[in-house]
């Protein structure tokens, strides 16, 4: 499946992935995850930056019992097959051991890509770059100071780390630890680290321990907080902030929004083109419930953030376990703009612009300097469908927009120069 700017997103479920590539791609077969022994974060796909038409699909064989191709990747042309696309190259070898964790970052130049998991023995995070040359198979090592343990341990799996999410903004990780129900002795944890999206280093890593974990956790649009389920006994839905970030502040910041007896908030959570915070929960198949968890206003501290159980319905689909895994900023309205050098200087040089709406019109500010004369901007719906197109010219690197014609929802703004190079891209959220 695919967002509306064309990126590809899959669940984070092997069998899933292999079947819907081997069902629908000519060449489709991917031998990393075919036989159902699969990472809790088993696939991700990241667009090749020097390639609009190709995407890297990476996939993480986690499994305990089956540990032999670690991370691979494999090519997808999207031009291919009449438009349906085909995978070009698969099994490509990458990292021989990574934990189960696995998740996508945009590069601090917002065209170029990092991929980060972590070793599962060891306290080294793994950041691989992702740029116009391919992917750089010489990882950036990180010791965060804090050990993952073996996914498999003492006959008994799921210990160790199970979730790594990245910030929209790139700039934090937090990886998800289960111990206790692997009779370790240990309480779960979350792993806290601020993350370099310009040198790939993880660093800064503290821990917050909690009873037990339940997998689902997710930061909020803007980064600044962050939702973890949790309780042995009591399923508990958490709150953390963000701000400051160190390991006091954030222990203490912890409140506790909901609880029940009957079944988590959710196994899984991510944002949705909407801002909003989703979730899946096994419970909705068991129950017959056709909806999925939500929190309707995830930047609001506390209650205020509206959390509904079933607050989402989806028309007779019974959701599972995972949500899809993406480059952790493509989904979040409040995600750094895209800025592609293309056709001009260094995005260093450019400077990044800056959306905003107010009210009926869209005011986009710090253009590259290099802009000369008429421009087009393109709105794109989140079909990919143009809702309109217009020429303008920048005044003083600016530009003021009349959006009364568009309904509320999330948009697509592309700026195109005179030569036809899409230079410029950013998302706005029109209430």
């Amino acid at each position: 499946m695919s967002d509306t700017s064309g990126n590809l997103l899959f669940y984070s479920d092997g069998e899933y992935v292999w079947n819907a590539l081997h069902d629908t791609m000519p060449n489709g077969f991917i031998d990393g995850i075919q036989d159902a022994q699969w990472a809790q974060q088993s696939v991700i796909a990241i667009p090749d930056p020097g390639n609009a038409d190709q995407y890297y699909i990476f996939t993480n064989r986690g499994s305990h019992q089956f540990w032999e191709q670690g991370i691979q990747y494999h090519i997808v042309d999207m031009s291919l097959d009449n438009g349906f696309g085909d995978v070009i190259q698969t099994n490509i070898d990458l990292y021989t051991t990574p934990s189960m964790q696995m998740c996508g970052v945009r590069h601090g130049n917002s065209c170029d890509y990092w991929l980060i998991t972590h070793d599962r023995y060891t306290n080294e995070y793994v950041s691989f770059l992702i740029n116009d040359a391919g992917v750089d198979h010489t990882p950036v090592l990180s010791p965060s100071g804090v050990e993952h343990a073996p996914y498999y341990i003492n006959n008994s799996s799921g210990a160790g780390g199970q979730f790594l999410k990245a910030s929209p903004q790139g700039d934090k990780l937090v990886s998800t630890m289960r111990w206790y129900w692997q009779n370790t002795g240990k309480d779960d944890e979350l792993h806290f680290s601020s993350f370099d999206k310009f040198s790939g280093v993880v660093s800064g890593s503290f821990i917050v321990q909690l009873d037990s974990t339940s997998d689902g956790s997710a930061f909020s649009p803007s980064g600044e907080l962050f939702y973890a389920i949790h309780g042995s006994q009591l399923a508990k839905l958490a709150q953390f902030e963000l701000s400051p970030f160190d390991s006091i502040s954030v222990n203490m910041s912890k409140s506790t929004l909901t609880t029940s007896a009957s079944h988590v908030f959710a196994t899984d959570m991510r944002i949705g083109p909407d801002g909003k915070l989703y979730g899946g929960n096994p419970r909705a198949e068991q129950w017959g419930i056709d909806s999925l968890p939500v929190i309707h206003v995830p930047d609001a501290p506390g209650t205020a953030c509206m959390f509904d159980y079933w607050g989402q319905a989806v028309n007779g689909v019974m959701f599972h376990w995972y949500m899809p895994s993406y480059v952790e900023d493509f989904a979040a309205p409040m995600a750094p703009a895209h800025v592609c050098n293309v056709g001009i200087e260094s995005a260093n040089e450019m400077g990044l612009p800056v959306f905003r709406l107010l009210e009926d019109e869209l005011i986009i500010q710090n253009l590259p300097a290099q802009l000369i004369g008429k421009i087009s901007i393109h709105i794109y719906n989140m079909l990919g469908q143009v809702c309109t197109e217009f020429n303008a010219a920048p005044v003083d690197r600016s530009l003021r927009v009349n959006v009364s014609s568009l309904s509320s929802g999330l948009y697509i703004v592309g700026i195109i120069d005179d030569k036809q190079n899409r230079i410029v891209q950013g998302k706005i959220v029109k209430p």
